[in-house]
């Protein structure tokens, strides 16, 4: 078996609530999906993080790996990213992000070619489920919201999220408005849940 085709492509996923902050307002999330496809025609699927990890799969990594054995991880990331990595370079931290990608999908045509699914390949299931975080943005001060109305937005907040997800955490941020509020919102927060 061989790579025959890798594919990454730049999705936008839009989120519920947009992140409104002084200088930015965030209304998605930019991840890049990535098809590794086998002369066999097995397609394996990655996940990675931003939009430049789509250019560096389609314009450079890419080529590395064609005709490689899939199952074969070590050598696709000794071609892709640099044993020793100097952080201080942009570069090599963007390599390495933009293989994560592949590895997953390689990852994943190692669990399909072997008829298993994949925790079975990596030593068996440890715990019968995985925990799920729900995540909240915090209230951007200055957006027109008093202090004393912030607990009982992110404590509402918080169980719808955890409701609809299912999840068994729940994660969000403090220190952005003053202290008593912050300590009122992580209150309201525990009594929600």
């Amino acid at each position: 078996m061989k790579i025959a085709d890798i594919r990454a492509t730049t999705v936008a996923v839009p989120v519920r609530q947009p992140r409104v902050r002084l200088w930015f307002r965030r209304t998605h999330v930019v991840r890049t999906i990535v098809e590794v496809t086998t002369d066999s025609g097995m397609v394996g699927i990655g996940e990675t993080r931003g939009r430049g990890s789509a250019e560096t799969i389609n314009r450079r990594l890419r080529e590395l790996l064609l005709g490689l054995d899939p199952l074969d991880r070590q050598a696709a990331q000794a071609r892709c990213v640099v044993e020793h990595a100097d952080f201080g370079f942009p570069e090599e931290i963007a390599d390495r992000l933009a293989f994560a990608g592949i590895e997953l999908a390689l990852w994943d045509i190692a669990g399909k070619a072997a008829g298993l699914p994949l925790f079975a390949l990596l030593g068996g299931a440890c715990r019968e489920s995985a925990p799920v975080a729900a995540y909240g943005y915090p209230i951007e001060p200055g957006h027109g919201m008093a202090d004393c109305d912030i607990p009982a937005l992110i404590a509402a907040r918080a169980e719808e999220r955890v409701r609809e997800t299912g999840a068994t955490l729940f994660e969000f941020k403090i220190a952005r408005h003053a202290l008593e509020t912050d300590i009122a919102t992580v209150r309201a927060v525990r009594r929600a849940l």
